[in-house]
């Protein structure tokens, strides 16, 4: 779907809340290869609608398989389409499995991954008896049941700054590994056992130390 461009103006920057399923996607930063990731999926439909061709930012990246229900970004355009008539034209572009929630105008200054405050993961896990299909896409399947509270007092352990450089191939000259764990949650809903961990998006002080 293309959209009318409107008159092109001062130049807007943009602010994108996306939400996808990752099953079908190489992970969030455009590859080499025509490999499908969700940045060139999404700047492919931005440009399609826009007629102009866009970079779009992204808040972090995710792996392949990994999905989102409120992934940041942003991008730059000097067409003249208002928020909302550029979201309902996105939402024509886009796949089904890559929904723009929110857009929005942001200051010109806005720069998705270094105004980044605080990112959530969240984990699934199933532990019923019997595998259920319809969660195969969303939750790990484990063999025994879980003991929520022995893993929120173990996941409450780790909150705090750690260097995580020991969970990492990355070779030495790689940034720091240093973060801040804010808050950790164990919940139980059913046979679905879900952790969220959320952390500062900046390094630390003591990691920026480092790299010096």
């Amino acid at each position: 779907m293309t959209a009318r461009p409107g008159r092109p103006g001062r130049e807007r920057n943009y602010l994108l809340t996306l939400a996808y399923d990752g099953s079908g996607f190489s992970g969030w930063q455009r590859l080499g290869g025509g490999a499908r990731t969700v940045q060139k999926t999404l700047e492919d439909a931005l440009s399609s609608v826009l007629g102009e061709r866009v970079n779009v930012i992204g808040a972090g990246r995710t792996d392949a398989g990994v999905h989102a229900e409120g992934q940041a970004a942003n991008f730059r355009t000097s067409s003249g389409l208002g928020a909302d008539e550029l979201r309902s034209a996105l939402d024509g572009a886009l796949p089904p499995d890559l929904c723009c929630v929110s857009i929005r105008e942001a200051v010109p200054e806005f720069h998705a991954r270094y105004r980044a405050v605080a990112k959530t993961y969240a984990y699934r896990f199933h532990d019923g008896p019997v595998r259920d299909p319809f969660e195969a896409r969303w939750s790990l399947h484990v063999g025994r049941r879980l003991d929520e509270r022995s893993m929120r007092e173990a996941c409450a352990v780790l909150v705090g700054e750690r260097d995580y450089s020991a969970l990492t191939n990355a070779k030495e000259d790689a940034r720091g590994f240093v973060r801040n764990l804010l808050e950790t949650r164990v919940e139980r809903r059913g046979d679905l056992v879900a952790t969220w961990w959320r952390s500062a998006s900046a390094p630390t002080a003591s990691s920026i130390t480092r790299r010096a």
